[in-house]
Parts: C-alpha cells; sequence; structure tokens
C-alpha cells in the first residue's frame, strides 16, 4: 500500500497573515512588489489560520506556527496576538526584518509570544538593536543579508538534478489561502490547493500534495517535477527528521 504523508516532520507552517511589507520600497526586487491580487479575492482570517492550524495538529504537526512569506508578520501584531491566544499552547515562530520592534514595545506589545525569533538585519545600524533584542528574549536569532532577488527566480539557467527537501521542511500558505510550493514560487506556477477553499486537511491527504512529497523522497529530481524546481539554485540537499534521513534511493 502507497505510504500516505502526515505533518508529523514538517519543521514550519507559515501563514502569510498579511500582504503589506515596510520595507518593499527598497527591496524593489522583492516578488510583494509584482504579486497581482484580484479585486475581491478572498484573504486568510484569524480564523482561517487558528482552523488550518487545527487541521495540523490532527496531522500530527508539532513544528512552528509562522506568520511571515513575503510580507513583514509584525505589520499585524494584533492579528498574530489573536491567534496566540486561541491556540496558546503552540510554538510560534517570528522571522521578521525586526524594524518595527522599538515601536510596538513602545505601544506595549512584547515578543515572548514567540518560541522562537530570527531577525534578519539589512543595515549595519540597525544590528545593535537586534542584539538588544536578543540579550533580552530567549531564541533569539540575529544575522546580515542582502536583500535577494527572488524576483528573478524564473529567469535562472541553472541546472538542477537534485530532488530539494525543502518540501518536508516548510508548508507556506500565502495571504489569499494558496498552499505553495516554497516561497521562490512567487507565482504559485505549482498550485497544491487552497485552504479557503478546501481545507489544509484536504489539501494534504490530497494526491497532488502527496505526489509532490513522494517525489521529493528521492535524490533525483523526478521528470514531472515542477519545472521551476529545475532550475533553482537553492534547492535543500538534506533534510534529517530526527535521525533519519527522509530520502529514498
Amino acid at each position: 500500500m502507497k505510504e500516505k504523508f502526515d505533518l508529523s516532520g514538517l519543521k514550519i507552517l507559515t501563514f502569510e497573515i498579511g500582504a503589506g511589507c515596510n520595507l518593499k520600497q527598497q527591496h524593489y526586487n522583492c516578488p510583494i512588489n509584482y504579486i497581482r491580487r484580484p479585486d475581491g479575492i478572498k484573504s486568510l482570517t484569524v480564523e482561517d489560520v487558528v482552523k488550518a492550524i487545527d487541521d495540523a495538529i490532527v496531522l500530527h504537526f508539532d513544528g512552528y506556527v509562522a506568520f511571515h512569506h513575503y510580507n513583514e508578520p509584525l505589520l499585524y501584531i494584533d492579528s498574530i496576538e489573536r491567534v496566540v491566544r486561541a491556540r496558546p499552547r503552540q510554538k510560534y515562530l517570528l522571522w521578521s526584518n525586526g524594524l518595527l520592534i522599538p515601536e510596538l514595545e513602545r505601544r506595549g506589545h512584547s515578543l515572548s509570544i514567540f518560541s522562537k525569533i530570527v531577525l534578519t538585519c539589512y543595515a549595519e545600524k540597525d544590528y545593535d538593536m537586534m542584539l538588544d533584542v536578543q540579550r533580552r528574549y530567549p531564541n533569539v536569532e540575529v544575522g546580515m543579508s542582502d536583500m535577494d532577488d527572488r524576483i528573478k527566480v524564473y529567469e535562472s539557467n541553472c541546472e538542477n538534478f537534485i530532488a530539494c527537501k525543502k518540501v518536508f521542511f516548510e508548508l507556506p500558505i500565502d495571504f489569499n489561502g494558496d498552499v505553495l510550493l516554497c516561497a521562490h514560487d512567487w507565482k504559485n506556477s505549482y498550485p497544491l490547493g487552497n485552504i479557503l477553499r478546501t481545507s489544509l486537511m484536504e489539501v494534504v491527504s490530497g494526491e497532488r500534495y502527496q505526489a509532490l512529497l513522494s517525489m521529493s523522497r528521492k535524490r533525483k529530481l523526478a521528470e514531472n517535477a515542477p519545472e521551476i524546481c529545475r532550475h533553482c539554485k537553492y534547492a535543500f540537499l538534506k533534510y534529517h527528521r530526527g535521525d533519519k534521513l527522509l530520502l529514498d534511493k
């Protein structure tokens, strides 16, 4: 009988809880500046996120719930706090550019609702502020980075022959409920389903998502793998689930 995958090995379940970013003007090549959302299309509510978390728990998910994608999650701290209050036993991850933290703390918000915090610093002048956050909260990572050019991912001439393991690591859901292949497929060229039209339970149990996980267990990229994967330079080569490497020969 063909193996059915659940979410027991997934590390991050990501909800794009809003569609704005405070750095989108500076980060011209961020997909957030190019994604076109039709008028009237549904978007994630706090209730949608909570329902999907409940589905994930039934599917044995015990990783981090996160709120980033192409957005800046701290713009939506009120919604995040509502999710946390509704499901306080979950582990929550903040992945942020960190620039809004001083103002949010002045307004009385606390980052203590997050089990883990990852701050990406794009300007040296902000580094000391982020190190101060690291001193005041547990489990905080701070890293310097350049602004990436994921907007050009579909123009890549790279030839990839490795089956990427990132699908076992993170499951991203965008602001309109689409379950995405990964954070690089900003055009959603390989749609897996939509949790606002069906449910996370149905998407994960569905044939398309299950087929993606099956082909991703292989060492070599499958012939029917998503086209974007064939030219991706960011492929995850390994992923450990506990002490068991998720690879088939």
